[in-house]
């Protein structure tokens, strides 16, 4: 497999707070839809994530490089 720069960590129950701000962290400055920026909170977004097809929780990351977490990878 290809060396990878970033860790990948499952998102836990005591991860969850981690991912929200991650998420919130991506809809700021976005220009995909500007006019709804700040419209939903964090928590309203991951549930409309949930909602779409077969939640499959082990398939959600936390992308961290060092000790930060940049990002996340919701399959």
């Amino acid at each position: 497999p290809p060396a990878l720069d970033v860790n990948l960590e499952p998102v836990t129950p005591d991860r969850h707070q981690r991912l929200a701000r991650v998420i919130e962290e991506t809809y700021q400055g976005t220009l995909d839809s500007p006019l709804l920026n700040g419209l939903r909170s964090p928590e309203d977004v991951l549930a409309g994530y949930r909602g779409v097809g077969t939640h499959r929780p082990e398939l959600w990351l936390l992308v961290r490089y060092g000790n930060e977490d940049v990002g996340c990878l919701l399959l």
